[in-house]
């Protein structure tokens, strides 16, 4: 998934400025999950009344060839066919960085506890933890 905000003003706020996809791994069995909560939230964000049309199905197509280009966006892909969805953001004010961020907290019922000045050990522990759970994904 990306969010991508084309407003300079809003685009100075942000700390890290530049390209990126955020890629969570969800087992099979939950990518239709996936794409009802994304479906769901995409509906519910920002105002009910909108220019562009609120809901874009990506339908196996790249999000380059959905979106109008030099508007402000969010794009989530489910698997690796580009099964998905994207989204013109009206209003950057309004509509959340950490929107598919909170959609996946969401659909897991994961509670945001974590501080981003998390001190070191904590991170090495979960990096090790995390390690363990991925081990059998891991190609050498």
């Amino acid at each position: 998934m990306e969010t991508v905000f084309i407003n300079k003003k809003r685009n100075q706020n942000l700390s890290n400025n530049h390209f990126v996809i955020e890629c969570y791994p969800i087992k099979k069995r939950f990518e239709t999950d996936a794409k009802i909560y994304f479906h769901k939230a995409i509906l519910d964000c920002e105002q009910e009344w909108s220019i562009n049309k609120k809901l874009i199905k990506l339908e196996n197509n790249p999000i380059t060839k959905k979106l109008p280009k030099g508007l402000s966006y969010f794009w989530v892909s489910i698997g690796p066919n580009f099964d998905g969805y994207g989204h013109v953001i009206e209003d950057e004010d309004y509509f959340d960085k950490n929107f598919g961020k909170d959609v996946i907290i969401g659909m897991y019922d994961i509670h945001r506890s974590r501080s981003k000045n998390e001190n070191f050990d904590n991170q090495m522990d979960r990096i090790k933890e995390l390690k363990t759970k991925w081990n059998d994904f891991i190609i050498e």
